[in-house]
């Protein structure tokens, strides 16, 4: 499974359309929280990696399609 990066997080989340607060609902974190990972001031634990994955419904085909 490819790992997500902040960039690619942002990069995937703008192309689905979703904002940072839309996204934070979808994986039961704050909207606070996706912004700091996404700027690259909080580590991104691979447990909201999964929360995050799974709230964007993507696969690794998809991550590669769009990035």
């Amino acid at each position: 499974m490819a790992t997500l990066t902040p960039e690619s997080i942002r990069i995937i989340r703008t192309h689905l359309g979703l904002t940072q607060g839309q996204l934070a609902r979808r994986s039961g974190i704050s909207t606070a929280l996706v912004s700091s990972i996404e700027r690259e001031e909080k580590r991104l634990l691979s447990e909201v990696e999964q929360r995050i994955r799974s709230a964007l419904a993507i696969n690794d085909d998809t991550v590669e399609e769009i990035l």
